[in-house]
């Protein structure tokens, strides 16, 4: 039951009282439970899947033109819950021909006409995806052209439970960093080949919670070279095995993802590039998530 203007009664035990000139006419009790509500998890991300290794369910072969593949996800070594009702995942193509496209959905379902990731001039590209845990807790992967596949999980889904979880909550978007601009924390210089820098998220003038949990942020990036890669993981953590965005020649690319990193700051590495971000969204829990988004992406909200 719902009334207009009224906000949703939280999970629990009500009661509905009926009056009729002031007078109670009846009581109705009713219940109400938490529903489809998921929370985020975040993990520091880690390669679940990559093609260029040996033969396994999670590796080899290269993926055939036209063919589709099934990964579980929860029997990588990334410690993911087979409880997971989603997973926040990072998709990368090494292509071997001009990739019409790439899709991923969720196992056991039909594939959707849709598209994750295309690569029409064989560079090696990245894109983000938040896709439902499907059949066994596996992803489905198709793709028209030879490519090596190689996915990354910066965290997952489920429902709430512990102190983990996250909830999320959008804000304005809002720079917090452009290497192109001045020199300091949060400004230039442009990073070096091979360069680790740690981001003070919270020391932006975006009002970045000091209880966040964890980021989800676009990185853009305006090589002064080319680009192999860039890797963004949480402070104090070892660098991992993972790839946020990659670039094979000089051009300013963007990438139209939301990743998500546990802690309160970032780190990154890679070859000399500028680099620029925005904040769109803070969830919180007992603690708060901050999302960053970037600037030339289009403006977005979660609900």
């Amino acid at each position: 039951m719902s009334f207009a203007g009224s906000p949703a009664p939280t999970p629990g035990a009500w009661n509905v009282n009926v009056y009729w000139n002031n007078s109670l006419l009846f009581s109705a009790p009713f219940s109400v439970s938490m529903g489809d509500e998921l929370q985020y998890f975040p993990v520091t991300p880690c390669r679940v899947v990559d093609t260029r290794w040996a033969a396994g369910p999670l590796g080899g072969p290269t993926m055939a033109g036209n063919s589709t593949r099934n990964f579980s996800i929860p029997s990588s070594s990334c410690n993911i819950p087979s409880t997971a009702a989603a997973y926040a995942l990072n998709m990368t193509v090494v292509p071997r021909a001009p990739l019409g496209y790439l899709t991923v959905w969720p196992a056991g379902q039909p594939q959707p006409t849709v598209s994750t990731l295309n690569s029409l001039d064989m560079l090696v590209k990245a894109n983000a995806a938040i896709v439902v845990a499907g059949a066994a807790g596996g992803v489905n992967v198709f793709v028209t052209d030879a490519t090596d596949v190689v996915i990354d999980i910066n965290g997952y889904f489920a429902v709430p439970g512990g102190s983990a979880g996250l909830a999320f909550y959008p804000v304005p978007p809002c720079r917090v960093i452009d290497t192109r601009s001045g020199t300091g924390p949060l400004a230039g210089p442009a990073l070096a080949q091979g360069q680790t820098r740690t981001i003070p998220v919270q020391a932006s003038a975006c009002g970045v919670p000091a209880n966040a949990g964890a980021y989800s942020v676009n990185v853009t990036v305006v090589p002064a070279a080319s680009l192999g890669y860039i890797t963004v993981w949480p402070t104090g953590a070892p660098m991992p095995v993972v790839s946020t965005h990659g670039r094979g020649y000089r051009e300013c690319r963007h990438r139209s993802d939301r990743n998500w990193w546990s802690y309160q700051r970032l780190c990154y590495q890679y070859n000399r590039s500028d680099y620029r971000y925005q904040r769109l969204l803070c969830p919180r829990r007992k603690r708060r998530v901050v999302i960053l988004r970037a600037e030339s992406l289009p403006r977005g909200r979660y609900a």
